[in-house]
């Protein structure tokens, strides 16, 4: 399937508010990253607010479902399973990469 020029535009819009809070954050702890719902270089107002809110939990959750989550601020995280090894590069490389 080919894009139009009207759907490739689409995809480079923002999401809103409210549905951006909404998206999970990546944990990986095999690489020690919090990948973020956002792409590099692209945070909204907000996003910093939940970024700083999520590391704090980090530090008090003693024990993660798995080695790779998906972490919310307002949430339980929950494991990722059956997923390959070119699925995660391709999260990291679309997305805003933090150490943990």
């Amino acid at each position: 399937m080919r894009l139009t020029f009207g759907d490739r535009l689409r995809h480079r819009c923002p999401l809103p508010a409210e549905q951006r809070a909404k998206q999970p954050f990546l944990l990986d702890m095999r690489g020690r990253r919090l990948l973020a719902p956002w792409p590099p270089k692209r945070m909204q107002s907000g996003d910093q607010e939940r970024l700083e809110v999520l590391m704090a939990q980090l530090i008090e959750i003693e024990e993660l479902p798995g080695p790779l989550c998906w972490v919310w601020p307002d949430r339980e995280p929950e494991a990722i399973i059956g997923i390959g090894d070119g699925w995660l590069a391709a999260q990291r490389r679309d997305r805003a990469c933090y150490r943990v």
